[in-house]
């Protein structure tokens, strides 16, 4: 068994433990949501600089958290903004005040951190299809943090990871709330290859939020190219919009690549890293991705690493780009 395995393993009691009478106000909870190879670990692991602040990593994950699948959760669930589903808002509740501790969404925080904290910072690459619900349900005081990448990049990253080849095949439709789905369920049916997928889902899942009348409005929108060209003035727009001071260690921590990384060419310059996947496929692959993109109206990104300029869904544009 892999030594972080039994690490993992080694620690559960001692968070079952923590977890029946050590509690958080789900409201302080920092919320992260954004993509698979998105960018988000890395941004996760710079937030672990603020202080008496503890961490929960994917706790989505239906392969860890096999109580989602109890009440009827799938991949990418969506929850309409106005939906009442009481067995989720209770998981929820559970999960944001750390009631719902295990090993694996507790990886990247010491005990001792979740013993000293004050409010714990949450990430997800499964929760943007419920991002209003959740943020209707819990009312947090700091808005969540909606983070993109250009999804072509994105899917070229995953083309990359051990577990890529279980994404192909047919579109899985939610049991709960599948009527978004269906809006699209030709082109979703219609899909060849693992990597059209991973393109499809990226536009299913931003579009219901970059078209939602509340974006920009309750959460900051981070784009992950200006986080890598620009990383401390876009961090720094995100402690301005939490009302927080930035503390200076965050800083530390930008040129760090995240442990998700698993190309292991975090590029020295880092407009090369954003036109990575340029060099990955070539134009008639890179047009089949963009013909899906205009299926879903994505005018955020197009031919070019950069997220448009003129797009309306634009988030915040740091002054040094």
């Amino acid at each position: 068994m892999p030594l972080q395995s039994l690490k993992r393993r080694a620690i559960g009691p001692s968070l079952n433990a923590i977890s029946r009478f050590r509690r958080y106000d789900a409201k302080d909870a920092l919320i992260i949501a954004a993509d698979p190879r998105g960018g988000s670990t890395w941004l996760f692991e710079v937030l672990q600089g603020i202080p008496k602040t503890a961490t929960i990593y994917e706790p989505l994950h239906l392969g860890v958290i096999p109580g989602l699948k109890a009440i009827g959760v799938g991949w990418d669930q969506p929850v309409p903004d106005d939906a009442d589903w009481p067995e989720l808002e209770e998981w929820f509740a559970k999960c944001f005040s750390g009631a719902e501790l295990n090993e694996f969404i507790c990886g990247y925080s010491r005990l001792r951190e979740f013993l000293y904290a004050e409010r714990l910072l949450v990430k997800f690459v499964r929760a943007k299809l419920m991002l209003p619900w959740l943020i209707r349900t819990f009312a947090f005081r700091h808005k969540p943090i909606m983070m993109t990448r250009h999804p072509i990049a994105v899917a070229l990253s995953a083309s990359k990871h051990k577990w890529f080849k279980k994404e192909g095949g047919a579109f899985p439709m939610p049991e709960h709330y599948p009527g978004y789905y269906l809006e699209h369920e030709d082109i979703l049916q219609s899909l060849e290859t693992p990597e059209e997928y991973f393109v499809a889902r990226w536009c299913l899942t931003n579009k219901y939020l970059l078209e939602h009348p509340d974006h920009r409005q309750k959460w900051c929108v981070l784009h992950y190219e200006h986080l890598l060209l620009a990383p401390q003035e876009s961090v720094e727009h995100i402690f301005s919009e939490w009302g927080m001071a930035m503390p200076d260690r965050i800083s530390e921590r930008f040129d760090r690549a995240s442990r998700t990384n698993i190309e292991g060419d975090f590029r020295s310059s880092r407009l090369e890293q954003l036109d990575k996947w340029k060099d990955g496929y070539d134009q008639q692959t890179i047009g089949r991705f963009r013909r899906i993109m205009d299926h879903f109206e994505i005018d955020l990104y197009d031919g070019s690493s950069m997220p448009r300029r003129d797009s309306a869904a634009l988030g915040h544009m740091p002054v040094s780009i």
